[in-house]
């Protein structure tokens, strides 16, 4: 039973939270008399266009997410950022946390159609999602452009500096399905948007300066995104989202590639590298490196991985005695049975796990792609050769 004390306090903030509430709902109702906010739901309108004082980025949109708390009415605001690829790589070196990351990216990728832009959370082991309505604010083609030069880091002639809350330590939390906004964004980014850096990086040759800028993507840089795309626990439940999303992007834009080359296929211009084919040929180059970068990126996260399984099953092994009677060569054969089921069962990375194979797959699809093209629309021998090697060549082995 609560002591008269103890009813007074409760009273008095039952009191404060209706006088709260009272204030919030007669804001509300001013600001929609005035008519503020009038692209965004009624519950969104709340005190007009938020300002941000981000020293280089620039507004393009905003968002609020309204949750009704024991304190009233609380409104959390996030806003969609543009910039050149030299401030997003500024930016995307520090956002080795889950709140940087929805803060700058996710409302971004939200706006370009990759994703709802929602949060979801667990404090103190309560499930709640921050859902976002966001201002009409679409990046353009140029903005979108930006950022992935920036991903990729294409403009710069130093090392990646992309830092994302990939490891298990960083974030800020350890129940990464409550924060995955991030993640699943960049994902669905990439395949929706990397043909367009694959295209922009793939030029070849511009006319107006005389600069040979085609195969602009650096494997280091590339790799940087694919491992910093790949959180802790992607890892332990085969779900290499970014990865596939590169692989899976760069493998149809490698494709699509192809086509134009088919299209194109009557101008022979083989010493002309502003020429349609030249241009499609550096996008197959492109393609497979990102394909090589991603694949070797993961497929070391894998090996890693699985090494460490095997390297616990040793150590446990070595802790827990043998029943007796087996000795000598009997636990030798027992070790090895057992660890070879043991380590076979919990080893991580599907088709990832062999890197080799998985690449020699991809080549003889491709492969035979070009050969059914070849087939179907008389490709010249040139081309046909040139598409084959060129994809063969940059994606390894």
């Amino acid at each position: 039973m609560r002591s008269p004390g103890q009813r007074l306090r409760m009273q008095k903030t039952a009191d404060r939270i209706g006088n709260i509430d009272a204030v919030q709902r007669k804001e509300d109702e001013e600001q929609t008399a005035k008519g503020a906010l009038p692209h965004v739901a009624d519950e969104m309108k709340h005190s007009g266009d938020p300002k941000s004082d981000h020293p280089y980025m620039k507004v393009l949109g905003w968002g609020r997410s309204k949750n009704w708390t024991i304190f009233g009415t609380q409104y959390t605001t996030r806003f969609i950022y543009r910039g050149t690829a030299s401030d997003w790589k500024k930016l995307l070196a520090d956002l080795d946390s889950d709140r940087a990351v929805n803060n700058y990216l996710v409302p971004f990728f939200a706006a370009a159609g990759c994703g709802g832009g929602s949060v979801r959370h667990n404090i103190y082991a309560t499930d709640y999602t921050e859902d976002y309505e966001y201002k009409e604010a679409t990046p353009s083609e140029s903005d979108i452009l930006e950022l992935l030069k920036a991903l990729y880091d294409t403009d710069s002639s130093g090392k990646s500096t992309l830092d994302l809350p990939n490891e298990f330590w960083e974030g800020g939390s350890n129940v990464p399905r409550f924060y995955d906004a991030g993640f699943d964004g960049l994902a669905s980014f990439i395949s929706k948007y990397q043909t367009l850096l694959i295209h922009e990086k793939s030029k070849g040759f511009d006319s107006s300066t005389g600069e040979d800028i085609g195969e602009a993507l650096n494997y280091g840089d590339v790799k940087k995104l694919a491992t910093e795309g790949t959180r802790w626990s992607d890892v332990q439940i085969n779900n290499p989202r970014v990865v596939n999303a590169m692989v899976n992007n760069a493998f149809a834009t490698a494709i699509a590639a192809a086509k134009a080359v088919v299209r194109l296929k009557d101008e022979y211009v083989a010493e002309d590298k502003d020429s349609g084919q030249n241009q499609a040929i550096s996008m197959v180059k492109n393609s497979a490196l990102i394909m090589k970068s991603a694949i070797d990126s993961y497929g070391g996260l894998i090996s890693t991985t699985n090494k460490n399984i095997a390297s616990v099953f040793d150590t446990a092994w070595s802790l827990i005695p043998l029943p007796t009677g087996i000795t000598g060569e009997a636990a030798k054969i027992t070790y090895k049975a057992l660890s070879g089921v043991l380590t076979k069962d919990f080893k991580v990375g599907g088709d990832y796990k062999h890197t080799k194979q998985l690449k020699g797959d991809f080549v003889e699809k491709y492969r035979n792609i070009i050969g059914f093209l070849a087939d179907q629309e008389g490709l010249n021998m040139f081309y046909k050769s040139a598409l084959q090697n060129s994809f063969e060549s940059s994606l390894g082995s």
